[in-house]
């Protein structure tokens, strides 16, 4: 028999959840408004990811990577969202994250350029080596990005620039004989309602075979716009811009599945969520 409690209709009644409202910010916003109602947000802050020198410049590292949860805030009041462009500082909810290291400029006897996650260090480096730029330039922690490496080794006489940091990994020079630079790895997202991955160290050659492993070419391409990822070394090529993802919890339309009792439904109606 149906139940009166159920409207008459037959099946499982099921308590309906509020989804998260999501904005995704490619751009900056001088005033984004939260909704009236909502009391904290979770956020995600991505820095442009860094540039690399013309000739036989270095990667460019990923931009910095932080991730926040429960940021109080008030609602209905405006917050300022800065997303910067390659090499350039992102910041949300006066959280912010440093730019991605430079990929150096060929034949110069210095490392790469430190940043959010550090930059690779040129090829034809004096005698092959050399050092990657230092991550985590912005001190935080849990740390924001990881070092870059240096370029193939002596042996091979520097002909390969170092490959950029990531937010989940340092760059990675590879072996003989091909001494390909792999980018350090990004780290996998889902704040926006997808799973992606963000801030992954710039590479060099194209990803193509070595570098795949470290999250190339899908989920990591180098310079790929709105995700934070360092450039391809050998450039000039400019890393990919930053973004800022702002979720308000129960800010959403009502999800569930199943039967909905009436009274929930007449509930959710007068409440505007229906």
């Amino acid at each position: 028999m149906a139940s009166s409690g159920n409207g008459g209709i037959i099946g499982p009644v099921n308590d309906p959840t509020i989804a998260a409202l999501v904005t995704v910010h490619t751009s900056s916003t001088p005033g984004f408004t939260v909704a009236p109602g909502t009391s904290e947000v979770n956020c995600l802050v991505v820095a442009g990811g860094g540039n690399s020198n013309s000739g036989q410049g270095g990667s460019g590292g990923a931009g910095g990577y932080r991730n926040f949860t429960s940021v109080p805030v008030t609602g209905g009041n405006p917050y300022p969202i800065v997303v910067g462009g390659a090499a350039a500082t992102s910041s949300g909810f006066s959280y912010s994250c440093t730019a991605g290291g430079l990929g150096v400029a060929p034949r110069l006897a210095t490392p790469g350029g430190p940043g959010g996650s550090g930059g690779g260090c040129a090829d034809h480096f004096p005698g092959g080596g050399g050092s990657g730029g230092t991550g985590n330039a912005g001190g935080y922690t849990p740390p924001e990005g990881n070092p870059g490496t240096g370029a193939s080794p002596g042996s091979n006489s520097g002909e390969t620039p170092g490959a950029g940091g990531g937010a989940a990994g340092a760059g990675v020079m590879g072996g003989a004989p091909t001494y390909d630079a792999q980018g350090g790895a990004g780290q996998p997202n889902s704040i926006s309602g997808a799973d992606l991955w963000y801030a992954t160290g710039g590479c060099h050659p194209a990803p193509s075979y070595s570098s795949a492993p470290l999250s190339y070419p899908a989920r990591g391409q180098p310079g790929l716009a709105n995700t934070g990822n360092g450039a391809q070394g050998e450039g000039p090529f400019a890393g990919g811009s930053g973004v800022v993802v702002v979720s308000e919890p129960g800010g959403g339309g009502l999800v569930a599945s199943g039967v909905w009792s009436l009274q929930t439904q007449y509930k959710a109606r007068i409440e505007g969520n229906w």
